[in-house]
């Protein structure tokens, strides 16, 4: 596909698995085990064991009832004849069959031999792809269908045969596409065993993300230790990895620097703008302080001077205006904040977000005045600071910081 945003490769991983799994079964195909994959460009399902031929199946045919299929005599009636003939059998070939709650009829079970799987896989296959469900889709071009991005390739194998279908002008076959600029050409996979090594070896894709997680987490792992010496460490955050793992198809571990002049910005603030702004990771000293260095995880294989001072340029952008916002927060008092929360809607027909201050303002001042209310404290004291901070609780939600950081 072209490059899927990490919320949709993960709703796609899950779903290629379960559905993969769900028309298997239906379809009576055995296996052992079924694994999915996934990069920025590909989803990929291993099903492991997979049996050459269906289960076979028992099938009960039933005709009239057993007393209508019988004379008195014992002498098969035209109905139970006509029934025989209907399956190509004889009379004597029938069964009883007792139905629960109706009784016995005249039939027969048939044993229904499977078919063979890679005649039943291409519809397996190809129902398990446009059964795939995004909370985001589209469409595009000469295609009559959506997905979360357009789709480039199918590679379908059965060990090493093609199992053929076509989906959105699209026809399968035994050739993906490498890296995209590393190696942009078709990659021809001789068979399904060797698909995950030719990848990486000649289009330098590794197309299993527990690899790349695990090959990231190895690469902070010889900084934190061999290169900074246990000076530094890297904050890790498990969504901003498992992010970061899907937006790279061979991850590379960069190290840059930003001015140290941004050090004052709050720790919080450094932090989500490193972070969550631009998919850095942020590093703490010694002293647990945010330091001037950070991670960037690069999709490729070598360390690249242009692309470090790009990330560079980018995050100084990024931090210079956290420091502005910071800076604007810092040039007002409370009374202005508590102002402008008059312009803020809490709700239709529930005034603003002052008139909800408000409210909290009463319910606060009710609650201390209950007996016990105030605890150890005198009831005038505890009063006046629930007053105050009822009123001031809500003043952050006006200001430049969550607005344009909001966590």
């Amino acid at each position: 596909t072209e490059e899927l945003p990490p919320s949709c490769i993960r709703e796609g991983v899950s779903g290629l698995k379960k559905i993969l799994e769900d028309k298997l079964t239906e379809n009576r195909l055995e296996f052992e085990d079924i694994q999915a994959y996934c990069s920025p460009r590909r989803l990929v399902a291993v099903v492991r064991g997979l049996g050459e031929l269906q289960k076979s199946k028992i099938k009960t045919v039933t005709g009239p009832r057993l007393k209508a299929a019988f004379d008195k005599e014992g002498n098969p009636t035209r109905a139970a004849e006509g029934f025989a003939r209907s399956l190509n059998m004889k009379v004597s070939d029938l069964e009883e069959i007792k139905i629960e709650g109706r009784g016995l009829y005249l039939g027969k079970r048939i044993i229904e031999k499977g078919g063979k799987a890679v005649d039943i896989l291409p519809d397996i296959l190809k129902g398990t792809i446009l059964n795939l469900t995004f909370s985001k889709q589209m469409a595009w071009a000469g295609c009559d269908i959506k997905f979360a991005r357009p789709i480039r390739w199918i590679l379908a194998l059965y060990d090493n045969e093609i199992i053929k279908f076509s989906i959105a002008n699209l026809n399968s076959g035994n050739v993906t596409f490498g890296h995209r600029t590393l190696h942009p050409e078709t990659i021809a996979i001789k068979d399904a065993g060797s698909y995950f090594k030719l990848l990486q070896d000649k289009g330098k894709v590794i197309a299993n993300d527990i690899k790349r997680k695990e090959l990231i987490l190895n690469q902070m792992g010889k900084l934190e230790e061999k290169v900074w010496k246990g000076n530094y460490r890297v904050i890790l955050d498990e969504n901003l990895l498992n992010d970061v793992v899907n937006l790279v198809e061979i991850p590379n571990t960069i190290v840059g620097n930003f001015p140290g002049e941004f050090l004052y910005i709050p720790k919080e603030l450094l932090v989500e703008a490193i972070q969550h702004h631009q998919k850095y990771f942020a590093v703490l000293d010694k002293s647990g302080n945010v330091s001037t260095k950070f991670l960037i995880v690069q999709n490729g294989i070598r360390d690249n001077d242009e692309i470090k001072k790009g990330n560079e340029k980018v995050l100084k952008a990024r931090l210079s205006d956290a420091a502005f916002f910071y800076e604007e927060d810092r040039k007002h008092d409370f009374n202005y904040w508590i102002d402008k929360l008059k312009g803020v809607i809490f709700f239709s027909n529930l005034g603003s977000m002052y008139d909800k201050a408000l409210r909290l303002k009463k319910v606060s001042a009710y609650i201390a005045g209950l007996p016990g209310g105030s605890g150890p404290y005198e009831k005038d004291e505890v009063s006046s600071y629930l007053a105050a901070a009822s009123i001031l609780c809500k003043c952050d939600l006006v200001t430049n910081m969550v607005v344009e950081f909001p966590a």
